[in-house]
């Protein structure tokens, strides 16, 4: 069996794990973490040495999903939206969240909520950690299932796996970084990959059509 091979055999509901990830559980009956340890093993990434955002899920379930997400000064989060309610918690240093045509300051330790499909953009006023919880997301059933996002232009976007994709994992955008979850079907490490939709700082992955040429276009954002 092939490292390759062995490396895409892994538990339901668990990650494949990267050079830098350990495999981690996603679903549970009883799940816990240190944010402030979580949030240290983020920063040491390549990901946020390199860029000005980083993020990792900590739990996914067909209903539930919970993301940690370090922002830099300055970091902009374009013009997005998810299917589910959500809330958006501030860890440490400060956000301006922009929704309804209204902004909305985010301290350390406030937390706001947003009724499921409400366009927002987020912005870190200083360097800053965030919690993002999704509630009542489906699981993705085919690729016709999965909302657009507003911002990607026709044709979406194309990349390349950083590592296996099953369901989670990386993907290299115009030589950026971003987690990522393929919709269908699992990738092997460097497969093109067209970017379908955006749920929060996670790319929506199919396969790439045999024409289409990785990373040919810039992600619709402030890049990382």
């Amino acid at each position: 069996m092939s490292s390759e091979t062995r490396s895409l055999a892994h538990p339901s509901g668990e990650t494949t794990g990267t050079a830098e990830r350990l495999p981690q559980r996603l679903v549970g009956a009883m799940l816990a973490f240190d944010l402030d340890d979580e949030l240290a093993r983020l920063r040491g990434e390549q990901a946020w040495l390199a860029g000005d955002r980083i993020a990792k899920t900590l739990i996914k379930a067909a209903d539930f999903t919970v993301v940690l997400i370090a922002l830099r000064t300055g970091a902009r989060l374009a013009e997005h939206r998810a299917a589910g309610r959500i809330s958006l918690h501030c860890l440490g240093g400060r956000l301006c969240l922009q929704a309804t045509g209204e902004a909305i300051d985010l301290p350390a330790g406030r937390l706001v909520s947003l009724e499921p499909a409400l366009p927002h953009t987020v912005e870190a006023l200083q360097d800053s950690a965030l919690l993002l919880t999704i509630g009542q997301q489906a699981a993705v059933q085919n690729v016709a299932a999965v909302p657009r996002s507003p911002d990607l232009p026709d044709g979406g976007q194309h990349g390349t796996t950083v590592g296996p994709l099953g369901p989670d994992g990386l993907v290299r955008v115009e030589g950026q970084l971003w987690s990522a979850r393929a919709a269908t079907g699992r990738f092997a490490p460097g497969q093109p990959v067209h970017v379908l939709a955006r749920e929060g700082l996670t790319l929506v992955v199919v396969p790439a059509t045999s024409g289409a040429r990785a990373g040919e276009r810039v992600f619709p954002d402030v890049e990382p």
